[in-house]
This record gives structure tokens, C-alpha cells and sequence, in this order.
């Protein structure tokens, strides 16, 4: 199969060798490519609408490896049982919803041992959802597709909670330490900030969020040309 590059870098971060499940799976494509590529021993591929459902379900059912693809319908982690795999992902779909589907059962989510996180917006949402759980984030990767940029997030559960600061939710706090690696997407916030501080400034309110921004750019520069 021939997959994206988005498909391929949530594919490297899971954990190898071990079961994994595909929560709202588009088709079964991840599904598939981790079996057909030997990457995992199984997976469960989830969908809660029945549309997407009967299309993951046949999607599965063509692959060489159709055995080792379970699909089931479901709302969000409702349809695994606890700690029945080792890894988790949710993908394409809103921060705010993934942040939902971890909150709905945070009990439950800790009985997986990984999660790649892939928002499509958002994503300060989920990482101040994770810091106020106590889950760790191991591990950010930044793609560019289609002109866009995508962040994929790896997190484990956790009990110590923690904070992050402005900047660090937005754009990630390892995305900030390897600054370097991820200088074409922080320019693009930096650019992005720069134009909504003008914005600010012209219309002479908002000074709470002015001063955040001035300081996100302060905090973003130092970043990039101090570092």
C-alpha cells in the first residue's frame, strides 16, 4: 500500500511487536499497513458510525493479512477491554476530541502502555490535558503534508502532574528543545504571532492577550536566534 508520510511517522512511534488498536481508523489504513509490513501481531481497528464502520470493515477484510485485523464499533476506548493492547492511537481528529476520548475513561487509558496522538487542531488542548493528568510527553514529531503541518505526540500514562508554559502547549515542549530540527514550522508561529500582535495592537483591547503574544514572540525568538 502505498501510504503517506503522516501514516508512516504514526506507524514509528508505536511500540513494535505488540498489539495494537486504531481508535476512529479511517478506512483500516494503519491497520493494515502495521500487519502487512509486520510491524505489530495484531490490531483492532474502531469506528463508532456505521458508514465508517462497514468501510474499515471491508477495507480489512481485502488485506493478505485480514486475520490479524479486528474491527469494532464503538465510542472511543468503550470498545477495547482494559489492557488489552499495548498501543493506542488516535488520529486525525480534533484535539478537543481526543481530548474527550482520553477524559471519558482516563482509568481505562492508563491500563494501555503508549499513545500516539495525532490532532488535526488544537493540539494546546490535549497537551494541557495530558500535563494535568500526570501523562508524560515522550516524544513530538512535526510532518509537513499537503502544506500543512501535522503534530504527532507520544504519551505515556503517568501520575505526577506538571506544567507547561503557554508556548510549550502550543507548539510542544520537545518540538522547543529541538528548535533547530523544527525551524520551518516555528517560524511559521513566529510569523503567525507577529501578524496577531498588529492585529492587537491596532485595535487597542484585548491587553491580556497582547501581553501573552509579545511574550510568546520574546519567548519564540530567544528560541530560535539565541539558542
Amino acid at each position: 500500500m502505498n501510504q503517506s508520510v503522516r501514516l508512516k511517522t504514526i506507524a514509528n512511534l508505536i511500540e513494535k511487536d505488540q498489539p495494537t488498536a486504531d481508535i476512529g481508523s479511517d478506512h483500516a489504513r494503519l491497520a493494515r499497513y502495521l500487519v502487512e509490513t509486520g510491524m505489530v501481531p495484531r490490531v483492532i481497528a474502531t469506528e463508532l458510525g456505521e458508514a465508517p464502520f462497514a468501510r474499515a470493515h471491508q477495507s480489512a477484510g481485502i488485506s493478505l493479512q485480514a486475520d490479524k485485523i479486528e474491527v469494532r464499533r464503538g465510542d472511543g476506548l468503550q470498545a477495547l477491554n482494559p489492557g488489552e493492547v499495548a498501543n493506542v492511537v488516535i488520529a486525525g481528529l480534533g484535539g478537543d476530541t481526543i481530548t474527550y476520548i482520553l477524559a471519558n475513561d482516563w482509568q481505562k487509558a492508563a491500563s494501555f502502555k503508549r499513545f500516539v496522538l495525532q490532532p488535526m487542531s488544537r493540539p494546546a488542548v490535549l497537551r494541557e490535558a495530558l500535563c494535568r493528568q500526570g501523562w508524560p510527553i515522550v516524544n513530538e514529531v512535526i510532518i509537513r503534508e499537503n502544506r500543512r503541518y501535522f503534530v504527532v505526540i507520544l504519551a505515556v500514562p503517568g501520575t505526577e502532574t506538571y506544567s507547561l508554559s503557554p508556548l510549550e502547549m502550543e507548539l510542544g515542549p520537545i518540538i522547543l528543545q529541538q528548535s533547530s530540527q523544527y525551524k520551518s514550522y516555528l517560524l511559521y508561529h513566529l510569523n503567525k504571532y507577529c501578524q496577531l500582535r498588529d492585529s492587537l495592537q491596532k485595535s487597542k483591547q484585548y491587553n491580556e492577550l497582547l501581553a501573552e503574544t509579545e511574550q510568546k514572540i520574546a519567548s519564540l525568538e530567544a528560541i530560535l536566534y539565541e539558542g
